[in-house]
């Protein structure tokens, strides 16, 4: 502990956007850049991340944090979670929007938390599944369990940056699988993801868990202005 605190004197974490010294409390951002993040209001309900699942499976709650936009600081963010070996970005960006989503009753009655799986050689090429740290966060927020067995990712797809909506629609049919379904069954699943787009793959994950006698939820990150 005497060598950590050391070379946290000697090398300060510093904020991921403005690059000031962080103070105690303070994770990846600076209160300051914190406060300037492109937040989605409405957590609870009637929010744009629920509009853009509405009518494609029966779900009880969704919400995301903030707008995804490219090049912005955000999408800088999200992008070093996901392609510069940085996870703990997610973990602290989903520790600032638990807070907020607890103001406004959240996690109400759900009882286990479930990240977007993604391949397995995906995640033996980057070292990581980017939505673990979102669903690790909202579980010691939250006092909840996170289940990542049953879900799995069997088709590997390349990247869907450069895919529209119909292409990614057609990429992600098929593409999972539900295993142990019993162990979801009559239970409230909460999934996470970092980014939702089109809603392809929160779409394909949760007709999976519904099938399996689940009510569900989601909650991302990031959501792409439509």
């Amino acid at each position: 502990m005497l060598f950590y605190n050391l070379i946290r004197l000697l090398l300060p974490d510093q904020c991921l956007l403005c690059h000031r010294t962080l103070t105690k409390g303070e994770k990846s951002l600076c209160l300051v850049c914190q406060a300037k993040l492109p937040r989605i209001r409405g957590e609870k309900s009637d929010n744009e991340a629920e509009h853009r699942m509405f009518g494609r499976v029966d779900f009880v709650h969704g919400t995301s944090f903030c707008y995804y936009r490219k090049q912005s600081d955000f999408s800088r963010l999200i992008i070093s979670a996901k392609y510069k070996d940085m996870p703990w970005v997610n973990y602290n960006l989903a520790r600032m929007f638990a807070v907020e989503l607890s103001s406004a009753g959240w996690p109400f009655d759900i009882d286990v938390i479930m990240p977007v799986p993604i391949h397995i050689l995906r995640r033996l090429m980057r070292g990581y599944n980017q939505t673990l740290p979102i669903a690790k966060a909202l579980s010691k927020a939250w006092g909840l369990p996170v289940e990542d067995r049953c879900l799995k990712k069997h088709v590997y797809t390349s990247s869907q940056v450069s895919h529209n909506a119909h292409q990614r629609l057609v990429a992600v049919d098929n593409t999972f699988v539900l295993k142990h379904p019993e162990r979801i069954a009559g239970k409230h699943v909460l999934l996470v993801d970092d980014v939702l787009t089109t809603g392809a793959t929160l779409d394909a994950c949760l007709q999976l868990l519904a099938s399996a006698g689940a009510r569900v939820s989601f909650l991302t990150l990031g959501l792409t202005e439509s």
